[in-house]
C-alpha cells in the first residue's frame, strides 16, 4: 500500500464592491381580498414609475415572492383571548440589481422611499461576476494544499509525488460584503443623496483536501 499525505488547503479572495443588490418587499392589507392585491398592484406600478425616472425599465425589478394570506391580531374580552380577522396581507417580494455607484444608490433609494408603496428595503454589496470570485478562491485554496504539503515533505525527508484524490465540499462562500446599510425607511429619506459611501471589500474563501503519494 504506497504512502500518502493528506493536506487542506484554504484559499482567500478580497475583492471590491461593484455590484448592489436591493430587495424591496411591497405589503397591502385589506378586508376585501381583491382590494388587497390590486393595491399592492398599485404600489408595484408606483415603484417601477419612480425607477424609470432613474433610468431603469419595466424589467428591472424581478420577483422573488409573492403570497397573499389571512391575517388575525388575538383580542381580549370577558371570555378570554380571540383571533380577529384583520384582513388579507399581500406581500410581494422583489430585487433591484445594478453596478454600483454611490449616485445611482442614492437615487434609486430616494425614488423608491418617496411613493405610495413605502417599500421594506435591505441593501447588500456584492460583485458581480461571482464565477470568477469562487475560482479564484478555488485556484489559491489549491496552491495553498500544495505549498503546505511541500513544507511537510521537505521537513520530513520524503518525496512528494502524485495526486491520488481531491476532496472539495462545493459548498458556495458568501460574496457578500460586511457593510451595514441602514434599511429603516424614513433615515434614507432624509440621508442618502448626496452621501458617499465606500463599502467594505468582498472576502471569499474556500477550502479543499488533497491526497499525494509519497516517497
Amino acid at each position: 500500500m504506497p504512502r500518502t499525505i493528506t493536506v487542506k488547503g484554504t484559499g482567500k479572495v478580497i475583492s471590491p464592491v461593484d455590484f448592489v443588490e436591493i430587495s424591496l418587499t411591497v405589503l397591502s392589507t385589506d378586508a376585501d381580498y381583491s382590494r388587497a392585491i390590486c393595491s399592492n398592484e398599485e404600489k408595484l406600478i408606483a415603484l417601477k414609475s419612480a425607477l424609470a425616472g432613474v433610468g431603469f425599465d419595466d424589467n428591472a425589478l424581478k420577483t422573488k415572492s409573492y403570497n397573499v394570506c389571512a391575517e388575525y391580531k388575538s383580542e381580549h374580552s370577558e371570555n378570554g383571548y380571540s383571533n380577529k380577522f384583520v384582513g388579507y396581507k399581500c406581500s410581494h417580494g422583489l430585487v433591484l440589481e445594478f453596478d454600483f455607484d454611490n449616485k445611482t444608490l442614492s437615487d434609486v433609494i430616494c425614488a423608491v422611499t418617496n411613493t405610495i408603496a413605502e417599500p421594506n428595503l435591505y441593501v447588500r454589496f456584492t460583485v458581480k461576476d461571482k464565477d470568477s470570485v469562487c475560482n479564484t478562491a478555488i485556484e489559491s485554496a489549491c496552491r495553498n494544499a500544495t505549498e503546505k504539503a511541500k513544507i511537510l515533505c521537505e521537513a520530513s525527508g520524503v518525496e512528494l509525488c502524485e495526486i491520488v484524490n481531491i476532496t472539495y465540499s462545493d459548498i458556495k462562500p458568501s460574496l457578500y460584503s460586511e457593510c451595514d446599510y441602514s434599511n429603516d425607511v424614513m433615515l434614507m429619506r432624509s440621508a442618502t443623496a448626496g452621501v458617499s459611501i465606500n463599502p467594505q471589500d468582498v472576502e471569499a474563501s474556500d477550502n479543499v483536501t488533497i491526497t499525494w503519494t509519497i516517497k
